[in-house]
């Protein structure tokens, strides 16, 4: 059970952080951590991403 848990969940985060340690994949690595907080705000949290989103065409309108 053990190995499967560190082979499953522990070995991506390793893969993931050694790559935000190289240069060429920050980016990459950078644009899917994005994605992924905004898509568990987009499941849990969609009445603050809305606000979020009002507030952004406010400001957006001042200028």
């Amino acid at each position: 059970m053990t190995l499967f848990i560190k082979t499953t969940f522990l070995s991506p985060l390793c893969n993931l952080t050694a790559g935000l340690r190289r240069t060429w994949l920050k980016v990459p690595a950078a644009i899917f951590l994005v994605m992924t907080a905004g898509a568990i705000l987009l499941l849990f949290a969609p009445d603050f991403l809305f606000a979020l989103f009002r507030l952004l065409l406010t400001i957006a309108r001042w200028f």
